[in-house]
């Protein structure tokens, strides 16, 4: 008996220490208010597509880039995109300085238009740990339908219309939407591509990001991870012991 109750505690502990590593990755995220997203904080990058430059939010001041990597955002590279400077989606978010500038990043996109993939090259620092948010907004179609990636898995998902069975994205200019990961950055470069999907509409969009740098304790280490479980056990463990 006491060897199924620890192996029954075990495995609750590793289920635990899976949770604790992985909350950071977020699916879809609704953003109806900038204060849906984080805009606090030491931003490497904030990047506006095809919009105007000089957009603040929070702390992010925006840097504007046109399709296909023109601009003036230094240490980020993108190729496999068009412009569309008069997108409606998420252009109404409501009142306040934030929202005014977040309207203005999310109502202008770059996308596809038969090209694939789209694809950027984002300079980072090794070891440094950081916060992505993806930006996008919908002003044409409920059947999107495209693939998000991220090396290593750091961030994978896939849009999917509520036309084609998904439940969130759709076309609204009173919400857009965001994609956030916090990540440790293993190398010099962050590679972010997007691909089309089959069915409904495959052209792949976005309005813009933001790369935050984070401090050392904001994104949970395995080897932190790992002693933590352990200790645990060792309690656990004694516990039973004495019992």
């Amino acid at each position: 008996m006491k060897f199924k109750v620890f192996n029954t505690t075990f495995a609750s502990m590793l289920f635990i220490a899976s949770c604790i590593s992985t909350s950071a990755n977020a699916g879809l995220i609704t953003v109806n208010d900038a204060t849906n997203l984080d805009f606090s904080g030491d931003f490497v990058y904030a990047v506006n597509f095809a919009g105007p430059s000089g957009v603040k939010v929070g702390d992010a001041v925006f840097t504007n880039m046109i399709a296909n990597g023109t601009g003036s955002t230094t240490g980020v590279s993108v190729s496999g995109f068009n412009r569309n400077l008069t997108w409606a989606g998420a252009s109404n978010l409501g009142g306040g300085t934030n929202n005014d500038g977040l309207e203005q990043v999310m109502r202008s996109i770059i996308w596809s238009s038969g090209l694939n993939p789209g694809m950027f090259d984002i300079a980072v620092v090794a070891n440094t740990n950081y916060r992505l948010q993806l930006l996008f907004s919908e002003g044409c179609c409920s059947n999107r339908h495209f693939d998000i990636n991220t090396e290593s898995g750091t961030l994978h998902e896939e849009v999917k219309g509520t036309s084609l069975g998904g439940t969130v994205w759709a076309a609204s200019q009173t919400k857009g939407y965001a994609m956030s990961v916090d990540f440790l950055a293993t190398d010099n470069n962050l590679d972010i591509d997007l691909m089309r999907l089959p069915s409904g509409d495959s052209n792949y969009l976005i309005s813009g990001f933001t790369l935050e740098k984070l401090s050392k304790t904001s994104v949970p280490e395995p080897s932190t991870l790992a002693i933590f479980t352990l200790a645990i056990l060792g309690l656990v463990s004694r516990k039973l012991k004495k019992s």
